[in-house]
């Protein structure tokens, strides 16, 4: 299998998040394998996984999206990282469309994980928008995307698997507070003083959101 894409995310993430903490590899009862990578320092209090190796599969199947998957994860758990390959695993398994904005379970491979933390199924949508750069990733030919994939309680799964993806985010998003636009993020005013304000303003809007990715964030249902 062609590897085009790999090196191509390695970079873009690293750019992001500095040198992987760890990379490990991990083969599917179906002959897929896939990379994890783990960083440390990407961002403040959280620890976050990135997959590698996804986009190139999903090239290789001719499908219509082509990215890779990030969890980030405030909370020291042995179990975080094998529900995560086992997600991206359940993606290529099943064909799924990466931008379908879609749940998969995992209280039945890892139900003591579930109880400690009320949360049994991964949600795979859009990054939250903390930079305009980050989403995107171009290639000679085609573009590609991050996507990222958040912590759902069972009421929330409940809820997304009886409504659409959109009515669901529609309630899911707002607390993660206003987003910045790709103009906001793109566009440095000229004076100091505006400068000042928009950088604090960008510092707040960012905390705020980071703090909403926490495992423990309060349910949106």
């Amino acid at each position: 299998m062609s590897a085009y894409w790999t090196p191509i995310f390695q970079n873009h993430f690293q750019r992001f998040f500095q040198k992987p903490f760890d990379v490990q590899t991990f083969h599917s009862t179906d002959n897929y394998a896939l990379k994890v990578a783990t960083y440390d320092w990407g961002l403040p209090g959280f620890r976050v996984y990135a997959s590698l190796g996804l986009a190139d599969l999903l090239a290789c199947h001719d499908s219509d999206v082509i990215g890779e998957i990030i969890l980030c994860v405030d909370r020291a758990d042995a179990e975080v990282q094998r529900i995560f390959v086992h997600a991206l695993f359940t993606i290529l398994q099943h064909n799924v469309p990466l931008d379908s904005r879609f749940a998969i379970g995992f209280a039945g491979m890892s139900p003591a994980f579930a109880r400690r933390h009320n949360r049994t199924a991964l949600f795979v949508t859009r990054t939250l928008k903390l930079d305009s750069r980050f989403d995107k990733v171009e290639g000679d030919e085609a573009g590609a995307r991050v996507f990222q994939a958040f912590f759902l309680a069972p009421q929330e799964d409940e809820f997304l698997a009886n409504h659409s993806p959109h009515e669901f985010e529609q309630r899911f998003w707002p607390p993660f507070g206003e987003e910045m636009h790709d103009d906001e993020l793109s566009a440095l005013p000229e004076s100091p003083e505006q400068q000042a304000n928009w950088m604090q303003k960008t510092h707040e809007k960012k905390m705020h959101a980071m703090r909403s990715l926490s495992i423990r964030r309060p349910l949106c249902v």
